[in-house]
């Protein structure tokens, strides 16, 4: 909950352009065109979240670093499913 308008504004300056935040010892903020497509990037997030979690679980300590995705892969995959529309499209299922 933000309790002020400067905490508001800084918030929201640290989004940017984006549409997910996640605020330290606060978890996740997701902002979208609809509320259905900010629920669907929550969820999302959350899921991401809990992957990275059993990655590193899994991996345990000092056992080596996870594969990254190429940052060129990765920006392709942001252009097709990182559209409000697909948001949009996800949240009606």
């Amino acid at each position: 909950m933000v309790l002020s308008g400067d905490e508001s504004t800084h918030i929201a300056q640290a989004l940017g352009q984006c549409k997910a935040i996640i605020l330290q010892n606060h978890g996740q903020l997701t902002v979208g065109q609809t509320i259905g497509e900010a629920v669907f990037w929550f969820i999302s997030l959350e899921r991401l979240c809990q992957t990275q979690l059993l990655i590193e679980a899994a991996m345990g300590s000092g056992k080596g670093e996870p594969v990254k995705i190429p940052h060129d892969v990765a920006e392709f995959t942001k252009a097709v499913t990182g559209t409000p529309t697909s948001g949009w499209n996800s949240s009606r299922m």
